[in-house]
């Protein structure tokens, strides 16, 4: 599972879960990892 912290609020933080994926070897995808950051950009408005 992909996630990442939301941080900006001064009461809570927001946990972000963006996908998952089964594997089946130690090394994660590129394409995942990339998958993962651009959602994560498009929610901060980057």
């Amino acid at each position: 599972m992909f996630a990442f912290w939301d941080t900006r609020g001064t009461v809570e933080t927001l946990i972000v879960c963006t996908h998952g994926l089964d594997k089946k070897t130690q090394k994660t995808p590129p394409q995942e990892i990339k998958k993962a950051e651009q959602m994560k950009r498009k929610h901060f408005g980057k």
